[in-house]
Parts: structure tokens; sequence; C-alpha cells
């Protein structure tokens, strides 16, 4: 063979070997874009709110991020003052990241490529009751857990494919993906982590600086300190500088956070009875009894009268324990 004739095929094997290369990636890129923008969930230009009341909004947002809302099949862009809504799904797109605020004061960043659930969000300021409860399938995420003063339970979790954490301190990273956890406490933290494998062993606990790794199928690996060049690259990851220019971020306020006997457990808590959901079983009770008594005409009058007469209790009745959440994030 000549030695023209073997350029020839060197050069030929070189470039489909490159091709080749580039087609596996875009197919790479594009199964990864298919699982977060999934292609049976449509976009949806104008925004319209989910069930119940808002839990949160959105503060601050950089590139392409996305809302959707609870059993629906479209998304919405988001967009900074967007309310949220309890089992709303946030998802960061490749240059994407977003902040946004939970009722409670609680302030949480998304970094880019992103996936996380709001599950649960409950924030009963008359009762003193705090429980949330939040999926993360994928990807990188800053909580910031606004501490609570003189509140009777306070019950805040993270749950990824592997691990469940419970948080007794305000400020810790999450990264993670369908095969691995890992967990970084930040200043004035204290955090519990279980396996999902072992949900009945004693937890590991992170206080200030200090992170672990949960793998898929095993426990918690021993709290090892975090190295402070390795904790200033993953602060990076949550910067946000919308137009240009980054906004100053407050800490929450300082107070007493969670129960201390509130167990981590992976479990899903059940639902706590608000003050509203009170006056809502009154009402239709005695509209129900008036209706059977043929006293139609009369409905807006008494319906009236029936919110007059409701009366809030200055001291409501001690929620029920809150066992903890099951199954997968969404």
């Amino acid at each position: 063979m000549s030695v023209m004739a073997r350029t020839f095929f060197y050069v030929s094997g070189v470039l489909l070997m490159f091709l080749f290369v580039i087609g596996g990636m875009g197919e790479t890129d594009n199964a990864y874009a298919e699982s977060v923008f999934p292609d049976n969930v449509k976009i949806e230009e104008e925004f319209k709110p989910g069930v119940g009341h808002p839990v949160g909004k959105v503060q601050l947002l950089q590139g392409k991020a996305a809302v959707i809302h609870k059993n629906t099949l479209f998304y919405y862009w988001a967009k900074k003052d967007m309310p949220l809504f309890e089992g709303d799904t946030i998802v960061t797109g490749e240059k994407g990241r977003i902040r946004f605020e939970l009722n409670d004061g609680s302030i949480l960043t998304l970094s880019s490529e992103t996936k996380l659930v709001i599950s649960q969000s409950i924030y009963e300021p008359i009762s003193k009751t705090r429980s949330s409860f939040l999926g993360m399938t994928l990807g990188k995420a800053r909580f910031w857990v606004k501490k609570l003063v003189n509140f009777k339970r306070s019950d805040f979790k993270v749950k990824t494919k592997t691990a469940v954490v419970g948080v007794r301190g305000s400020d810790f990273i999450v990264t993670a993906d369908a095969e691995r956890t890992e967990v970084t406490a930040l200043e004035k933290t204290r955090l519990e982590i279980i396996s999902l494998v072992g949900p009945e062993a004693d937890p590991t606990v992170l206080l200030d600086f200090e992170q672990t790794v949960i793998e898929e199928g095993a426990l918690p690996f021993e709290a090892q300190p975090s190295f402070p060049e390795d904790i200033e690259i993953l602060k990076d990851h949550f910067t946000i500088t919308p137009e240009g220019v980054e906004e100053t971020f407050k800490p929450p306020e300082e107070g007493i956070f969670v129960s201390d006997n509130v167990p981590v457990r992976p479990e899903e808590p059940e639902q706590i009875v608000t003050t509203a959901d009170i006056i809502k079983k009154d009402i239709v009770r005695r509209i129900e009894k008036m209706t059977a008594q043929s006293d139609i005409k009369n409905i807006e009058n008494t319906a009236q009268r029936i919110m007059e007469d409701i009366i809030i209790p200055d001291q409501p009745t001690e929620p029920k324990p809150l066992p903890p959440f099951p199954g997968e994030p969404e």
C-alpha cells in the first residue's frame, strides 16, 4: 500500500472516530435535556397558580429555570417574584441558577442542572408549626434555613435518592444524583443524615464545616472535615448575577430552630390541621345542615353569621406528632 493510500485511510479513520465521539456527546446532552425538561411537558406562556396558597416566591434568577405544578404536563419559565406552590418542581438548565424564599423565611439556591420538588411546605405562625419536606433528585442546592423563635414544632428535611437530611442548623449544601449524595455543613450548622437502606440506624451527625457521602446501598460515611478551598469552590456554584449585578443576600435571623425530639426518618409526615382548615370545615358543616332544612333562600345571610360566630382560639391545640416521609422524591 502506498504512503498516500495509508495516509488517506488514517485520516479517514480519525475523522470517523471524531464524528462518532461528537455524535455520542450530542445524544448524551439530548438525553440529559429530556431528563430535566422532558418532551411530554410543554411550555405554557401564561402563568397560572398552582393548588392552594403560595408557599414561597422566586427571588433571583440567572439563565433558564422552569417551574412545573403538580399533576400537570406543562411548565413555566421562572421569573422574579413568581409564586411557588406545594408540589411544584423547580428545574434549572445548563447555565441556569435560581434563588427562592419559602414563607418561613428560609432561602434556597439551586445551581445549574438541578431538580428539586417542594413536596410539603407548611408554615403556621398561629399554631407555631413548620413542616417542610423537599425532594432532590439531581444537582446542587444550598439551603439556608431560617431559625424560628419559640416554635412548638419545626421539621425540615431534604430527601435524595440515597439519603434523608434532617436539619438541626441553618446552612448546608447538598450535591446529589441517582447513586450518590454529598452533604456539606457550613457555619453554625448541625445536620443528622440517614441512609435509605438503613433508616433505623443512628444518624450521622455533621457540625460546622464537615461533610459526608451517602452512596447507593450504603450507610453514610463517617463525618470528615471540609477544606476551606473546597467550600469556596462549592459556594461559587450559587453566585447569582442577574443582568450582571449580584444582589445582597442576608442570612436568616438567629433563634431556636427545630425540636430536638423530631426524629430523622424517610416517611412522610401526616397533614397538619391548620386554623383555616378548622374554619372551612365548620362553614361546610353548617351550610350542609342549613341546606338540608331547605333554608336556601337565606344562605348568604347565614354564611355571614357563620363567619361572625367563628371564634379562633388564642391557644390552638397541640399539633399531632409528625411521622416522617415515604417513597422516593418526585
